[in-house]
């Protein structure tokens, strides 16, 4: 997976993506070939979208390794550090490129109501 650490203005902070985002127009850093994991593919709670539920944390004794955990799940364990900010994964750059696209003509109509 690639991972686009997007700056602290946007909502989301840590991208993953399962396609390079620089061959996209991805203006941001990019690292390739991380791991990412996520708790809540694993777990059959129905509140699993809620995205302040989670934490994203990094192993320490391997910095390419990520994994999302739920707030009230899954102990972290001593080899995992947290990371402030929400993270997501997603197909490719395109898709978060348009939702944010998106999202700003949602918002700008609801301005001019």
């Amino acid at each position: 997976m690639y991972l686009v650490r997007l700056p602290s203005s946007h909502r989301i902070r840590w991208l993953f993506l399962h396609s390079d985002p620089r061959w996209q127009g991805c203006p941001f850093q990019v690292e390739a070939e991380v791991d990412y994991s996520d708790e809540s593919m694993e777990s059959a709670d129905p509140d699993a979208c809620e995205m302040s539920r989670y934490v994203l944390a990094q192993s320490r004794s391997d910095p390419r390794r990520y994994r999302r955990f739920i707030r009230n799940g899954a102990q972290m364990g001593s080899d995992y550090q947290p990371l402030p900010g929400a993270a997501f994964a997603m197909s490719c750059w395109l898709v978060y490129a348009d939702s944010r696209r998106n999202r700003s003509i949602f918002i700008q109509d609801r301005r001019q109501a």
